[in-house]
């Protein structure tokens, strides 16, 4: 199978396609050939580990597939199956309509903000005429023009400003041709503050109305170039500036489609000090570039304020949990290990269970210990959790934290 063969998707196409892939490799080719294009599989015919390792657990994490946890990896028999409330979505006599309404139901019941805000991305990106709606903090809804910069301001608004803000609002939006949208008026005729749209604009400013004074955020989403650099950040605070709103209580945020995406890579060696990275794939994280010696006085960093936690976990009881700084580890609950065998190489697996929070579910980490092929995995085995708990990795999978995804790390 590859993008060019999905393109014939007719009910006839695909009939001869289940036959002559049924048969052989070579049916299959030929089959391909007739209809014009290169046989060249996305997979080989006997690939294992990429499916496995970068499909089915990101596919286990959000609760699409289930897995039997009696069989190590390596075990040669089936272990995979889908969940059924996933393997309906391919009935085949759901109508588009149904089926579209049963898509939203499933992706707002297992998928967690980033992997929705990625389905955004990849549905974006087979129809690129469609508009961007945005829900502001309130209620309203804007609609932005098509584009991958306004799905990044839409993971900006609706993802990162709800954590990191105390009490957000919009106070401007800016789009191709000098459009403008004020996110409200009366806000800015109170704050003495007037927006220009005829001059430089950044992508959007938020207010955090909690601090005092109010803390303006500055944002630049950034799908090609344009981060805040030292230039951009010199020219944005004369711009706040003739705006009313004092550069001192500005804070600046460049915000990326991925840590991997090549705008990212390209640019993020080019942020101006002081100034914050936030991604739209990990929407409950952030990077801050920061001058130690300016900030070492504070236990947070810049705009979250000295006198905060910075780490900010709220514990909740958990049977026997251990609390750390940066999170909590829950009891273990099993403990399995096997000697395996894999392509000649001989070894360990390691499967362990521990508590959930809600002590509904439970956490799951394995280890395969094999010369060659060593893998470390650890998930959370509970839908409720998953969308309240992240997890702390830093210092590896075996030494797994977890915190609350709307605390402040």
């Amino acid at each position: 199978m590859s993008e060019a063969t999905l393109e014939h998707a007719s009910d006839d196409n695909r009939r001869d396609w289940r036959i002559a892939a049924a048969k052989s490799r070579r049916a299959a080719a030929d089959l391909v050939q007739e209809w014009g294009i290169e046989f060249n599989p996305s997979y080989a015919d006997n690939s294992r580990e990429t499916i496995r390792d970068e499909t089915f657990h990101k596919w286990l994490e959000s609760g699409a597939v289930r897995r039997r946890s009696d069989k190590a990896t390596s075990y040669p028999g089936p272990i995979w199956a889908l969940e059924d409330d996933f393997a309906d979505l391919f009935d085949p006599s759901l109508t588009q309509d149904e089926f579209d309404a049963a898509v939203e139901t499933w992706r707002d019941r297992h998928l967690s903000p980033g992997a929705k805000l990625k389905a955004a991305f990849a549905t974006y990106e087979k129809r690129d005429q469609s508009a961007v709606r945005v829900q502001l903090p309130g209620g309203i809804t804007r609609t932005l023009e098509p584009g991958i910069a306004s799905l990044i301001l839409k993971g900006v608004i609706e993802g990162w400003a709800p954590l990191r803000l105390g009490k957000p609002v919009v106070v401007a939006i800016s789009e191709p041709g000098e459009k403008l949208f004020a996110g409200d008026n009366d806000l800015l005729r109170f704050l003495g503050i007037t927006i220009n749209p005829s001059t430089l604009l950044p992508d959007a400013v938020l207010a955090d109305l909690k601090p005092d004074p109010v803390v303006f955020w500055i944002i630049e989403a950034v799908n090609s170039d344009g981060p805040i650099d030292d230039a951009r950040r010199a020219k944005l605070e004369t711009w706040a500036a003739a705006q009313g709103i004092d550069p001192e209580h500005c804070r600046f945020l460049t915000a990326f489609r991925s840590r991997a995406d090549a705008a990212a890579r390209k640019r993020l060696k080019d942020l101006a000090a002081g100034t914050f990275a936030w991604f739209a794939d990990e929407p409950t994280h952030e990077l801050a570039w920061r001058d130690l010696a300016e900030d070492s006085e504070a236990a947070g960093l810049p705009g979250l304020g000295g006198d905060q936690d910075p780490h900010g976990v709220d514990v909740v009881e958990v049977a026997a949990a251990t609390t750390q700084s940066d999170g909590i580890r829950t009891e273990r609950i099993t403990t399995a290990t096997d000697d395996t065998n894999y392509l000649g190489g001989s070894g360990t697996s390691e499967y362990y269970e521990y508590r959930c929070p809600c002590g509904d579910g439970k956490i799951v980490e394995e280890h395969e210990n094999i010369p060659g092929n060593r893998e470390h995995y650890v998930r959370m085995d509970c839908g409720k959790c998953r969308e309240e708990w992240v997890f702390v990795l830093d210092k590896g999978v075996r030494q797994w934290l977890i915190r609350r995804a709307d605390s402040k790390p």
